[in-house]
């Protein structure tokens, strides 16, 4: 058995394997162990039945496949053993085998198989990086976005006749096909949320009754997204809506007995010593969040002028899984997301999914890169910690502050 490693760009090796007559001999005598010790037939016991029986109750197409992985699983055994210095990840992958036999029956199977990918330092620019200092600072209008943000949290909901843009309310939708038969039905709750992010909302419920029904031409060009009908076996004509339920949303006022309910304790006893605690944790939040920006652009620097990296692409296919994961999950379910791309032009669709996985492409370079930078920078950092927050960006920060 021949073994050829050819090492290709996205740190990733071609393996190619010649095997002989010999090697499938050997691997095809594996496969009847294999079978052997799992087969039962009466009068033997399991790993005992003789060798031709077994050869007799083996189906030839399993046969194949078997003694093709049996082949494959021992050549890669080989290939770990024979480069330990390489440092393979992942499984293999893009599997090819030359269908023709050479003249002495050895056949060509290639495979790609990945490796940990390392960071190529081009020069030493990188000694020159620097970090402009972070100035917080924090308007009145986003602390008082944030108290009534507080506020909202302890609204009372009061019955209301009326919807409003200060109102939540559950609408009922049933779906209609052209003979009027129902397809589908449930329910949608509207309020601040959904008024703010499509004007639809506001011009369909605005000043709509409690108990009120009207119906609308349903057209998903025209609909958003979360009143679409989830089943689509029969596609509906027009959505019938009936407005159940409507809730004034009522902001209570921060008296002492909120103020305990909220923190458990003395230290915030009236509005201004609450407006001093949410000042202190915005500025500690735009601390953070211009913390990582900085960071990140001080990586898309280097990244570009003095260090390099190639993604292996199991690393970005792995990525790329968990960012639509994440994706199906700010949609509420896979399907809800599959119809949001059947909406999208086919070309757009595609460039959707592209921008992702280009997104987790970066986002694992740079992450990468981070890890050399601190190496470099003999940051005596613990890796294995969990819990250690932003604790690497802010060390880089100090040290490379001007």
């Amino acid at each position: 058995m021949k073994k050829e490693l050819k090492k290709l760009e996205n740190s990733c090796y071609e393996i190619q394997l010649i095997t002989e007559v010999a090697d499938h001999e050997k691997a095809r005598k594996e496969v009847y162990k294999h079978f052997q010790k799992d087969l039962s037939l009466p009068w033997f016991r399991k790993w005992f039945v003789p060798m031709d029986m077994v050869k007799e109750h083996i189906n030839p197409e399993y046969l194949i496949v078997w003694e093709y992985e049996s082949l494959v699983n021992m050549w890669l055994q080989d290939v770990l053993k024979e480069n330990q210095n390489i440092r393979f990840i992942w499984e293999p992958y893009d599997f090819k085998q030359d269908k023709k036999e050479d003249k002495d029956g050895s056949i060509h199977i290639t495979l790609k198989l990945d490796v940990f990918p390392e960071v190529e330092i081009l020069n030493d620019e990188w000694k020159n990086a620097k970090m402009d200092e972070l100035k917080i600072d924090v308007e009145d209008k986003e602390i008082e976005d944030a108290l009534i943000n507080i506020k909202k949290n302890y609204a009372e909901y009061k019955d209301s006749d009326v919807i409003s843009q200060n109102t939540v309310s559950k609408v009922n939708l049933k779906f209609l096909d052209k003979d009027g038969q129902e397809v589908d039905k449930w329910s949608l709750y509207v309020g601040e949320q959904e008024f703010a992010e499509d004007k639809f909302f506001i011009d369909t419920f605005i000043w709509k009754k409690k108990d009120e029904e009207f119906e609308l031409k349903y057209d998903e060009k025209k609909l958003p997204v979360t009143l679409h009908a989830k089943k689509t076996e029969n596609k509906p004509t027009k959505v019938m809506l009936n407005v159940q339920d409507v809730k004034e949303v009522v902001l209570p006022e921060f008296t002492v007995e909120l103020l305990q309910k909220m923190f458990g304790n003395d230290q915030i006893k009236d509005e201004a010593g609450l407006r001093i605690f949410i000042k202190d944790t915005l500025v500690q939040q735009k601390s953070d969040t211009e913390l990582v920006q900085s960071v990140e652009k001080l990586l898309q620097d280097i990244r570009k002028d003095t260090m390099k990296i190639s993604i292996p692409m199991t690393l970005i296919e792995e990525e790329f899984k968990s960012r639509m994961t994440n994706l199906e999950g700010r949609f509420g379910w896979k399907e809800k997301l599959e119809q949001y791309f059947k909406q999208m032009w086919e070309n757009k669709a595609k460039q959707f999914t592209d921008d992702i996985k280009k997104a987790a492409s970066d986002s694992l370079e740079k992450f990468f890169i981070l890890q050399k930078l601190w190496e470099l920078l003999e940051l005596d950092i613990d890796r294995q910690n969990p819990n250690q927050g932003l604790e690497i960006e802010k060390r880089i920060y100090d040290k490379l502050k001007k």
